[in-house]
């Protein structure tokens, strides 16, 4: 195999591993390098004001005002279990963004929600600028980026897909799944121009996925939690409950659900799904 880095682009701190990780540990074996390129990284300051959405999330995740900081650890022994490096780009959550006039860019919803002037004006060419400084480094590399194709509609994964796409040549894009919104979202409209291509995983690639996910300790009891978890229920709506109500008491359960969901998905789809530019 010839030697090539690989990019693998992820809105948010764990986007990328969640749907990529036996291809990207897949490449690590075969002694590609690959890195994992995360833009939203960055804690709201100290003093800023959180929206009714963030603070819901804080709850949900089970950590103060800091908690990106646990999380871009967690991402880092993530990328470990993979054979893979990080690097965290430093950008705020679209749930934390607001306006000159502080208000907040997505107070009802950040899925299916217009991008925002203000993020046109200012988020994306943060991220454009971000994503330049990256590829600056290893310009002198045959490079692939691994981009989102932004199933699901997630306001930073449409911006960053829009970033990418700016910044590289097609030939150079694969696309991902995002995951989990690829179960129940649809990928046929973001897709019309590009070819599918399925990367068989061998058992050892699909346990390496699994050990990286369970790593994201924070997202597991929201990402997958049941209908009747009583502790996360209580994280989610009810504040002045949610100290009685931890993280690791949902853990063990949303643990066991993540590698039974991406396992069934793995097996229906035989692999993993990519897309590249139609030749």
């Amino acid at each position: 195999m010839d030697s090539t880095t690989f990019l693998f682009v992820s809105p948010h701190l764990d986007d990328a591993i969640f749907s990529c990780g036996g291809y990207a540990y897949q490449l690590a074996s075969a002694g590609q390098r690959v890195i994992i390129a995360t833009f939203v990284t960055a804690d709201a300051s100290g003093g800023s004001a959180l929206s009714s959405a963030a603070r819901r999330d804080l709850r949900c995740w089970g950590g103060g005002r800091a908690i990106f900081a646990r999380r871009c650890s967690e991402d880092v022994e993530a990328a470990e279990a993979l054979g893979a490096s990080t690097a965290h780009l430093g950008l705020l959550d679209a749930t934390y963004r607001q306006d000159e006039n502080h208000q907040f860019l997505y107070a009802d919803s950040v899925l299916a929600a217009p991008v925002h002037s203000h993020d046109v004006r200012v988020f994306k060419p943060a991220a454009q600028r971000a994503l330049a400084a990256l590829l600056l480094q290893y310009s002198d590399q045959t490079l692939t980026v691994v981009c989102p194709l932004s199933i699901g509609g997630h306001v930073d994964h449409r911006i960053i897909r829009q970033v990418v796409e700016a910044l590289t040549s097609p030939h150079q894009r694969l696309y991902y799944e995002d995951f989990p919104y690829a179960l129940h979202g649809s990928s046929t409209t973001l897709t019309s121009d590009l070819a599918p291509i399925t990367i068989k995983l061998r058992a050892g690639d699909v346990e390496a996925r699994l050990a990286a996910c369970a790593s994201y300790r924070s997202q597991l009891p929201t990402l997958f939690h049941a209908r009747l978890d009583i502790p996360h229920l209580i994280r989610r709506r009810f504040s002045w409950l949610a100290p009685l109500a931890p993280v690791s008491m949902s853990l063990a359960g949303a643990t066991r659900r993540m590698r039974n969901t991406i396992c069934e998905h793995i097996q229906q789809i035989d692999g993993e799904c990519y897309w590249k530019t139609k030749s």
